[in-house]
């Protein structure tokens, strides 16, 4: 290490290693030690927020970089700073490039080590980095859009449903850049230790992953990952922060939630669901879209800490958009890839579209009262409009929504209520009496937690256009509602 170093401050190819004492006889070797100490300690201080960052630590530093990695570092700095071919005076440059290196080399350090750019090759790599010096040059939002949304992806292609990965060291270095600003000098210097957790945890996902017989799922995901106080954090066990009510007594969830997880309850709520053989892509859109969401977060957070210019891709989303119908329920949404026409622009397209069918049908003229809720103009007859999108299930397609107690207070004043459910598109229409759901909430699986609830009502559709309720007490039951079809 000590002669390629040395070779790499004072040559511009790897092959003069071999002439290299050549080189060091003409100098005060002295001097030369000096300023090669000095600069390493220069690129040390450069990157000491990521490679010291206390994260969950509990001994001696973590190497997260590569040797050759930190010799490119140390060299193309050298080269900087000294002119080596004149007896290595500081440059008249050194001033500006020193302020260069200082605001630009250590996203240069981050980036490398997420894009894995030292894991192959080594010496030749030292020297390209030198002509010119990549580390003076800022890395553009557009990059870092990309580098970032690639490690991401990644994730997606890992089947974890036993054995799940470790954090690995872009892991660590993402999350540290994320939490430079929350993490203050007391969370750095005290005795307290964090631990790196996985948000929805390990033990729960495997558990559905293995009910619902599915092949695996990214667990390990950089998105599912978080610093966590250790203090009270391992008494939970298999538990999230949302779910454990004893621990909720101890810790500040509002702290937790802007310091640590960046999540709000309702984004976890799908782990409260039953999923049973056969649900397996329901829980990956669930899960997949809970990623994407948190992840879209951290992104926000790690350019916050380096003062980066987010890209702006508003017309990209809007494109994403007309594919990507959300439901009304806080846990059916942002899914990818939606199946349903892709006319529909929104929810509240999507809402508008299933209430223009239920006036041609019905031969009435429903108007908009609030986000969900619709009546005619005599307020004779009031319709909660609730979506779902479709999920493919052996040969049926099967439609998730859930209904909640203030659908029933929102239709109390309307003579006729009704629920439609639009079931991937307004082309099919399920319109149900508030009577006939109320009757049969005994029958449905609910989610119930502080002070709220909610059913879980689940339809079938089969190849001949056959629909059925799936009724779950005292045990399962499919009911024929082909008839509530409009």
């Amino acid at each position: 290490m000590g002669f390629e170093l040395v070779n790499a401050c004072l040559n511009e190819t790897n092959d003069t290693i071999k002439t290299l004492y050549n080189n060091i006889l003409s100098l005060d070797i002295n001097q030369f030690e000096e300023k090669l100490i000095s600069t390493i300690e220069f690129v040390g201080e450069i990157i000491k927020p990521i490679t010291r960052f206390k994260g969950n630590k509990r001994g001696s530093n973590k190497i997260l970089h590569s040797k050759y990695q930190i010799m490119s570092m140390i060299s193309t700095t050298f080269k900087e700073r000294y002119d080596v071919d004149n007896n290595c005076l500081v440059r008249s440059t050194w001033k500006e490039s020193k302020a260069l290196l200082r605001k630009n080399m250590i996203q240069h350090y981050v980036c490398d080590i997420i894009e894995s750019e030292w894991n192959d090759g080594g010496t030749s790599k030292i020297h390209k980095a030198a002509k010119p010096n990549k580390y003076i040059n800022p890395i553009s939002a557009l990059r870092w859009e990309t580098v970032l949304d690639s490690y991401f992806e990644k994730s997606y292609m890992r089947q974890e449903s036993k054995k799940i990965a470790n954090p690995s060291k872009e892991d660590i270095v993402i999350l540290n850049c994320i939490h430079l600003p929350l993490f203050t000098a007391m969370d750095q210097l005290s005795l307290d230790t964090f631990d790196i957790e996985h948000i929805a945890t390990k033990d729960q996902m495997k558990y559905k992953i293995n009910n619902c017989k599915g092949s695996g799922l990214p667990i390990s995901s950089i998105a599912n990952l978080c610093y966590l106080p250790e203090t009270v954090n391992r008494s939970k066990k298999d538990k999230t922060f949302y779910q454990d009510k004893n621990y909720l007594k101890h810790i500040n969830l509002s702290e937790i939630e802007t310091k640590y997880s960046f999540t709000e309850e309702n984004d976890l709520e799908w782990l409260d669901l039953q999923y049973l053989e056969g649900d397996f892509e329901v829980l990956k859109d669930y899960y997949f879209s809970y990623l994407k969401r948190r992840f879209k977060k951290q992104k926000e957070m790690f350019y916050k800490a380096f003062n980066i210019e987010s890209v702006n891709f508003d017309d990209i989303e809007e494109e994403e958009l007309k594919k990507d119908v959300k439901s009304e329920s806080p846990i059916l949404n942002n899914y990818p890839n939606n199946e349903i026409d892709t006319s529909i622009k929104s929810p509240s397209s999507f809402h508008n579209q299933c209430v223009k069918s239920i006036n041609n049908v019905l031969n009435i003229s429903l108007h908009k009262v609030n986000r969900r809720l619709y009546a005619s103009e005599d307020d004779e007859i009031g319709v909660i409009v609730s979506v779902s999108k479709s999920y493919k299930q052996g040969n049926r397609n099967k439609y998730w929504f859930s209904y909640h107690p203030h659908f029933r207070d929102d239709l109390e004043k309307y003579k006729n209520k009704y629920i439609a459910f639009g079931c991937g598109s307004e082309k099919n229409i399920l319109l149900i009496s508030l009577a006939d759901i109320e009757s049969k909430k005994i029958r449905i699986n609910h989610t119930s937690k502080d002070n709220r609830i909610y059913w879980h009502i689940v339809f079938y559709q089969d190849q001949n256009n056959k629909w059925t309720w799936l009724l779950s007490k005292p045990e399962l039951e499919e009911i024929d509602i082909t008839g509530k079809l409009l």
